[in-house]
């Protein structure tokens, strides 16, 4: 399953807006993919890192708190966290980083009550840019973590 779901999240063109917990996360972005008998949601968790970072800010932990909520009334979802670079270093650091990134939320969202069975991470480096790595403001939004939530 965990090879299902990477690939088809990471099929950019089979993403489509709007979902059934659409209303009830409250942070940047929302996908929703269907294949086949699955449903998965990409829910980005707005959590932003500095260059070269994977510490957790007290606003990103409040919007990890807000998705732990949100988790907690949906026990029968499953996820995996995935973190994620800008381009800028070499590829192996970026692949540790961004595992270091999606581990710290991961971390968090287990300190918060969230049972590890439920959960997965995992990095994928500069693959997969959502913004321009030419700017700092598309660096910026390219070091994000988002979850992939199974139903």
């Amino acid at each position: 399953m965990k090879k299902l779901l990477l690939s088809s999240v990471l099929a950019a063109a089979v993403l489509f807006a709007a979902g059934s917990p659409k209303n009830e996360i409250k942070t940047s972005s929302h996908k929703t993919l269907h294949h086949k008998k699955h449903h998965y949601v990409v829910e980005n968790l707005g959590v932003e890192f500095k260059a070269g970072s994977y510490t957790l800010t007290k606003t990103d932990i409040v919007k990890i708190k807000k998705f732990a909520q949100f988790l907690k009334k949906h026990p029968k979802y499953r996820m995996e966290i995935i973190g994620f670079t800008d381009n800028k270093g070499k590829k192996k650091y970026n692949l540790w980083l961004s595992t270091k990134r999606a581990k710290a939320v991961y971390e968090e969202l287990v300190k918060l009550g969230i049972s590890k069975k439920r959960l997965r991470y995992k990095g994928e480096g500069s693959l997969h840019p959502i913004a321009s790595n030419k700017t700092a403001k598309g660096r910026a939004e390219n070091r994000r973590v988002v979850a992939v939530i199974a139903e």
